[in-house]
């Protein structure tokens, strides 16, 4: 709730420095895989700069939620812990959920490699952006691993969440990239003016309208809501 400082002893003197250790007031994420602290990142409450995160020193990259990773299980690697833990939320068992933390963050295979024997696939889930595609592209050779389209719903979206919080079902949409001919579900909000397809959605008491789509019926819907716009 508050920004303090704390003697490094406290946290075990991380790195053997002598400094005190600074916290910013904001969203704590622990990056903990196996009950061991690799990281604590913070978004703090007022970022400066346009810097979204801050790091307390001491901390070393890591793979979150690596130890979730099942064997034969598909898993999604998405860009960073919200998305994440959204996507955990979200579908539950259809699929393991890890992130790299970062577009810019590289695998250290000495030390994640073993996890990454467990999945029977791989989703690149990055946001869609030049920096995502990067990165997505830098672990295109997992194995059995595909680039996960996230459809745009509104104009600005790039991310899970995004799609997320414009109505998009993230279960289906996972479910689709395993299974191609399994539907993608969109909520509409009300204030949209969705395209949709015939026999394919119905209106809601509250105005929202639920549809779904194939991807190709999604993307050409899409089309024609930008054009309109």
């Amino acid at each position: 709730p508050v920004n303090f400082t704390e003697k490094p002893e406290d946290w075990g003197t991380p790195n053997g420095d002598s400094r005190k250790l600074y916290f910013f007031k904001g969203l704590l994420i622990p990056g903990i895989i196996a009950s061991r602290v690799w990281y604590l990142k913070i978004r703090p409450s007022a970022p400066r700069n346009g810097q979204k995160y801050k790091h307390t020193r001491g901390g070393k990259q890591a793979l979150y939620l690596a130890d979730s990773l099942a064997i034969d299980k598909p898993a999604v690697i998405c860009e960073g812990e919200l998305d994440a833990l959204l996507l955990t939320q979200e579908i539950k068992d259809l699929a393991n959920v890890v992130t790299l933390a970062g577009a810019s963050n590289d695998l250290n295979l000495a030390t994640w490699g073993i996890y990454l024997l467990r999945p029977s696939t791989f989703i690149l889930a990055h946001d869609m952006d030049e920096a995502g595609n990067k990165a997505a592209e830098k672990l295109a050779w997992l194995h059995h691993s595909q680039r996960l389209n996230i459809p745009a719903l509104r104009e600005g979206d790039k991310d899970l969440t995004d799609f997320h919080r414009s109505g998009g079902n993230l279960y289906s949409l996972i479910e689709n990239a395993l299974c191609h001919t399994a539907p993608i579900l969109i909520n509409w909000p009300a204030e949209t003016k969705p395209a949709t397809i015939r026999d394919q959605y119905r209106r809601n008491p509250d105005s929202s309208i639920e549809a779904y789509y194939s991807t190709d019926q999604l993307a050409t819907c899409l089309d024609v809501m930008q054009a309109r716009s």
